[in-house]
């Protein structure tokens, strides 16, 4: 059985005036810092195998000071940004939860339906956070554990399909519209693998 620690970055200055954050290269806040080095010393009693991180900064600083407890380098893919949204990035989500909301309503029927201004489509979105992380469950051997470190839309993702059973289409996509299910910032979520994708809470 393989065990994986799925953490969300730090807080940024854009977590704090709400604004999406998506591509955008963002670091950390001083707050995001310390919610960072809270996380390294939670996860100092597990003993991590591997860490994987978003290349993004605020996710990968978030690693790195994770990382360093356990003597290990984070591995840094591309895999594990968030959804591209395109030209709504860095504005208010409150400006544009409407427009998010009927995107994600598009989505059900259409899912290759791309972001205003060459954003991500939901099935790029799914298909590449997805396939890396089979990447490291395929890469794992024996009881390992370990850690990925991403961002908020990969914490709804990686819930609502463990819940799912298998990856979302139609109305199941549903389950990433943050009711169900939130993951705050510098928090843990952990999974189990063996065969199946389990949640197992917060930690």
């Amino acid at each position: 059985m393989i065990t994986i620690y799925f953490g969300r970055h730090g807080e940024t200055d854009l977590n704090r005036e709400d604004r999406l954050r998506s591509w955008i290269d963002e670091p950390l806040n001083a707050d995001g810092i310390k919610e960072a080095e809270a996380m390294a010393k939670k996860m100092e009693k597990f003993p991590l195998n591997r860490i994987y991180t978003s290349d993004l900064d605020r996710a990968d600083k978030t690693a790195r000071i994770v990382a360093k407890a356990h003597n290990l380098k984070p591995i840094p893919r591309q895999w594990f940004r968030p959804i591209n949204y395109g030209e709504w990035n860095g504005k208010k989500v409150t400006d544009v939860k409407e427009e998010m909301q009927k995107l994600l309503d598009e989505w059900k029927t259409n899912p290759d339906k791309k972001a205003p201004g060459d954003g991500d489509s939901f099935t790029e979105f799914q298909d590449r956070f997805l396939g890396g992380l089979h990447a490291v469950i395929n890469a794992a051997s024996g009881n390992e554990q370990i850690m990925i470190l991403g961002h908020l839309r990969n914490c709804l993702l990686l819930w609502a399909v463990a819940k799912n059973g298998e990856p979302l289409k139609g109305d199941t996509l549903d389950l990433i519209d943050d009711k169900h299910f939130h993951q705050e910032s510098g928090s843990v979520a952990k999974y189990e693998w063996d065969g199946s994708l389990q949640f197992k809470g917060i930690i």
